[in-house]
C-alpha cells in the first residue's frame, strides 16, 4: 500500500485478507462473593445480547460474545473491526444452573450465580456443658 501523508489510505485486496481475521480477547472481569452468591461482571463493549452466549458445563462457566464492525459500505480507513469475547471460570460443583442470572447493561455483562447450600456458611451453635 503506498502512504500518502495528505490522504486517507485503505489496505488494498491483499491487505485485507489479514485485516478480515476476527481477532479472540479475552475480556477483563471483576468476581465478587458473598455468603449467597457470586457476582461476575465482564466488560463486553459493543456485544448485542442475540451475539452473546453463557454456558455451564462441567464445572466450568463460559462467556462468548461477537462485536460486529459496521458494515455500512467500504470504508476508506477501517481500525473498528469485529471482536470474539471468550473468557471461562471454574464454578463450584453441584452449582445450579437454573440459579444463574445475567444482565448486558452498557457493555458490561453482570451474572449472578447463586451457590449450592453446601457451599454455604454454616452458623454451629456451640453448646456450654
Amino acid at each position: 500500500m503506498t502512504t500518502n501523508e495528505n490522504a486517507l489510505t485503505h489496505p488494498t485486496p491483499s491487505e485485507a485478507t489479514a485485516v478480515n481475521e476476527i481477532p479472540k480477547v479475552i475480556p477483563r472481569a471483576d468476581i465478587y462473593e458473598d455468603d449467597k452468591s457470586f457476582l461476575l461482571f465482564l466488560d463486553l463493549p459493543g456485544v448485542p445480547t442475540e451475539d452473546l452466549s453463557v454456558s455451564i458445563d462441567d464445572g466450568q462457566i463460559t462467556v462468548e460474545g461477537m462485536r460486529p464492525s459496521f458494515e455500512e459500505d467500504i470504508p476508506i480507513a477501517s481500525e473498528f473491526r469485529s471482536v470474539r469475547y471468550v473468557r471461562s471460570f471454574r464454578v463450584p460443583r453441584g452449582l445450579d444452573s437454573d440459579k444463574v442470572s445475567g444482565e448486558l447493561k452498557n457493555g458490561v455483562l453482570r451474572l449472578s450465580l447463586q451457590k449450592p447450600e453446601q457451599l454455604r456458611p454454616k452458623q454451629i451453635e456451640v453448646k456450654v456443658g
